[in-house]
């Protein structure tokens, strides 16, 4: 479990900043890159507040799925986060454009299957056994 939750804030962090970067040369806006900001309160705060706060929210949902053996709530949970994240970003942290939600959803599907790749591997090839002819 320990793992999982490690592995979860990594998720979140790392999505964050590429969600970021992404943002940064779409906007030709690199506030977050610069080193000199670095030392202010308030850029810490921006950086680290939505991953958080993301954390805090999927920290649970995210264990009950690598600890599930179902296979098909493994996917409606995942869908479900998804969506969530979307609605809950787009809505509240990026009202002036849609996309960015887009941005942000294929960026999480992607930096998933990243680090949690091999467990989602393991999970959906558990028990299945090859058919015989």
């Amino acid at each position: 479990m320990k793992q999982i939750i490690i592995k979860t804030a990594l998720y979140f962090f790392i999505k964050y900043v590429l969600f970021y970067l992404i943002l940064a040369f779409r906007n030709d806006d690199f506030y977050f890159f610069i080193p000199s900001n670095m030392t202010d309160f308030w850029y810490w705060y921006l950086l680290l507040s939505l991953p958080g706060l993301m954390f805090l929210l999927f920290c649970g949902p995210f264990i009950y799925i690598f600890r599930n053996s179902n296979r098909l709530l493994f996917i409606l949970i995942l869908i479900g986060y998804i969506l969530i994240e979307y609605v809950l970003y787009t809505y509240l942290a990026s009202t002036s454009s849609l996309s960015n939600g887009l941005y942000n959803a294929l960026i999480s599907l992607l930096v998933f299957i990243v680090i949690f790749g091999k467990q989602t591997y393991v999970k959906f090839t558990k028990d299945i056994r090859p058919s015989t002819f």
